[in-house]
């Protein structure tokens, strides 16, 4: 059977996490490469990414159950595959057979009537400060990425810190083993790696 070179990959990295565990818990060569303060500023620049975040998520979704509402009143013109047709027809027009002007009729209208849709959308969007409440979220996201980053980024200066690096790369459930076996590994980690039973 062939074998996974991402599950290799995975496997071996966590290898390495369990020998670097084993040498912490045997106080043989673990030692620090970077200043604990440094974790902890980078970890509270985190933590204050993710409060930010959280603080704008009812305000966010007030403005969506707000916006759905309202949408609600104004239904879509067509399908969305007939309006990009009839779009297309109205924007290539070239020449008009008689036959088929009725359904270039047709189309203007839908056209029309979906231009005309679009502004009650987007007075809408304005009123409520969809866009601006999105490209907020967006921004927040970012600052939570380049958080979570510059954490993975510091060498970790003790065995708490790659406690949380290992828990932050491989979630529970995100391996190939069994849950049992998964279980007792990150029991192991803990173990070793914080100095106590767990």
């Amino acid at each position: 059977m062939a074998t996974n070179s991402f599950n290799v990959t995975r496997r071996a990295a966590l290898g390495g996490v369990a020998a670097m565990a084993t040498t912490a818990a045997t106080g043989a060569s673990f030692k620090p490469t970077s200043d604990r303060r440094a974790w902890d500023r980078a970890m509270k620049a985190r933590e204050d990414a993710i409060a930010e975040s959280e603080a704008l998520g009812p305000t966010l979704d007030r403005i969506s159950a707000a916006r759905q509402r309202l949408l609600a009143k104004i239904p879509p013109v067509g399908s969305e595959f007939d309006l990009r047709m009839a779009r297309h027809s109205v924007k290539n027009t070239r020449f008009i057979e008689p036959c088929a002007y009725d359904d270039h009729k047709k189309s203007v209208a839908l056209v029309d009537a979906a231009d005309r849709r679009d502004v009650k959308v987007a007075r809408i969007d304005r009123r409520l400060g969809w866009h601006e409440a999105n490209e907020r979220y967006d921004e927040l996201s970012a600052k939570w990425a380049e958080a979570d980053q510059a954490l993975l980024d510091i060498p970790a200066p003790d065995g708490d810190a790659l406690l949380w690096k290992v828990n932050h790369l491989w979630e529970e459930g995100d391996t190939i083993w069994s849950p049992s076996v998964e279980k007792q590994t990150r029991r192991d980690l803990e173990r070793f790696l914080k100095g106590g039973e767990s």
